[in-house]
């Protein structure tokens, strides 16, 4: 049956619901907060002014809040669709709240569009589907090594990441300023969270089984 239904069907499907499952209650309540603000008030400097009048209680908003874990999970799991879906609406100069969720709209085609991408390399090389036999050619010998070292700094920048994760614990007992420490953290923490989202490494696997069939298919 799993041959028959391929994982160029059945990731898509599981990934998706899996997307939803976690970014969906957090868009809803966007949806909801944005759909409130609509119709209270049109000004940030009313909404204000009414929260600080007497027998007003303050109701802090999502704003400035930390993502929840649900998010950056989910964009973590589907980091190449986050970055392509930044890529196309981020030059449309969307903001706030209507740029927060017409990305997180946006993304879901693209999730979809990503695993059933990773699922079919998948059944390729499990041989549920063939493999195409296509003529060597230079141009795609140097575009594979091209994607081969790309993927090579990916994966060392997650490396790099993970030792700079360890110098910043040691900084300060070196006598580095916090600045300096706190700087170094965040930088090592992006690159951690990159080599942990497992793409770096799937994206060499994939570089490097390219390279080798376009080289295979050289003239000897």
């Amino acid at each position: 049956m799993l041959r028959r239904m391929g994982f160029r069907r059945l990731l898509p499907v599981v990934q998706v619901a899996l997307y939803l499952v976690l970014v969906g209650p957090d868009t809803v309540y966007l949806w909801r907060y944005y759909r409130q603000s609509a119709v209270n008030t049109s000004s940030t400097f009313q909404l204000a002014a009414w929260q600080e009048m007497e027998g007003v209680p303050f109701r802090p908003t999502h704003i400035n809040r930390a993502v929840p874990v649900r998010i950056r999970a989910a964009i973590l799991l589907n980091l190449p669709a986050a970055v392509a879906t930044g890529v196309v609406l981020v030059p449309l100069g969307l903001k706030g709240l209507v740029g927060e969720l017409a990305i997180r709209l946006a993304m879901a085609p693209c999730v979809a569009l990503l695993w059933y991408a990773v699922g079919l390399w998948i059944d390729r090389r499990l041989g549920f589907l063939p493999l195409r036999a296509r003529p060597f050619s230079r141009f795609r010998l140097r575009l594979w090594w091209l994607l081969y070292a790309a993927s090579i700094v990916l994966l060392g920048l997650g490396v790099g990441g993970v030792l700079l994760l360890i110098l910043a614990v040691l900084l300060p007992s070196l006598g580095i300023g916090h600045s300096d420490v706190t700087a170094i953290f965040v930088v090592a923490a992006i690159f951690v969270m990159l080599l942990l989202s497992g793409w770096p490494i799937f994206a060499f696997i994939v570089c490097r089984t390219g390279l080798r069939r376009v080289r295979a298919a050289a003239p000897k």
